[in-house]
């Protein structure tokens, strides 16, 4: 028989964390506290594991705790020991997966786990507010970027040439810009003012994660088209881009091809995608068919 899984899309509540701490006090199922609660017990069991405390034991009496201890023939016990196992205990590790409530707490010599909602409400908390702060990129990893393109736009180079003649660095010019113009790079002497034009931006806040990325950006990513260009450096490739210096246009479309260093250009109004295909099915129109792809597959080929 199916299990019929329970998905309102909502967050857990701090009643509903006080609900699931008092279900562990009262030794109820995971089942049971994701019934009263209406979510489902996936749910209840991520949410134990993931905020529950540790209380470590007292290890002055039994400083190795083993669950084969007593038909190991390897003797005496070592803390490092290639046999050990961790002792079990089906209420912590189980169901409801916590020790609060439990009749043998204040006998047991395990380690221990609880549950605390005020404490699992604020870490919660702290961590949706840190996911929506700060910019992909750890901090020792802006720091090796920033010690190659500092000296380097201080001598005039743009972030293209840089990254040009550096493609140790596998991150685009656009996402360089985004750090210089956010001040991701200002304690490492690196501003708007060592770009030519300037752009105003909320500032960085100092913070630095990884941020887990869509699974849909496999083989789409910037290190990805690195990668593809080295196995395959006979290929030829045209790079477009969108070139504007407000936000409410014009907007500037340009195709460069990258072995020619020929680059085409159309000025639109809108920055849309049927705007930025209008103009190539103009130049279609008027070419017609057979012109334009002798034209464009000598050019883009070249």
């Amino acid at each position: 028989m199916s299990r019929k899984y329970l998905h309102d899309n909502t967050h857990l509540t701090l009643d509903e964390r006080k609900i699931i701490e008092a279900g562990i006090t009262n030794n109820s199922t995971k089942a049971a506290i994701a019934a009263t609660i209406g979510k489902d017990a996936t749910t209840v069991a991520k949410e134990i594991r993931k905020h529950r405390i540790l209380k470590p034991r007292n290890t002055y009496h039994r400083p190795v705790m083993c669950d084969k201890l007593n038909v190991c023939p390897h003797k005496p016990c070592k803390k490092k020991c290639e046999f050990f196992q961790e002792p079990k205990c089906k209420r912590r590790d189980k169901t409801p997966g916590a020790c609060n409530g439990c009749e043998n707490g204040s006998k047991c010599l395990y380690d221990k786990y609880y549950y605390k909602a005020d404490i699992a409400d604020k870490e919660y908390r702290e961590e949706l507010s840190g996911c929506r702060e700060g910019i992909a990129i750890s901090k020792d990893e802006l720091k090796s970027i920033a010690e190659i393109i500092a000296p380097l736009l201080n001598k005039g180079q743009s972030v293209n040439q840089i990254l040009s003649a550096h493609p140790e660095i596998k991150v685009s010019d656009r996402t360089i810009y985004n750090y210089i113009e956010t001040g991701a790079f200002k304690d490492f002497g690196i501003n708007c003012l060592s770009l030519k034009e300037q752009v105003q931006r909320k500032q960085f806040k100092d913070k630095y994660k990884k941020r887990k990325e869509p699974l849909n950006y496999a083989g789409r990513k910037y290190s990805d088209y690195l990668q593809f260009r080295s196995a395959n450096p006979e290929t030829p490739v045209t790079q477009m881009d969108t070139v504007y210096n407000s936000s409410s246009g014009p907007y500037l479309q340009t195709f460069l091809v990258e072995k020619t260093g020929f680059m085409l250009g159309f000025i639109h109004n809108e920055k849309t995608c049927e705007n930025m295909v209008s103009k190539i099915d103009w130049l279609e129109e008027h070419l017609g068919a057979d012109l334009f792809s002798k034209i464009f597959f000598q050019l883009f080929s070249s």
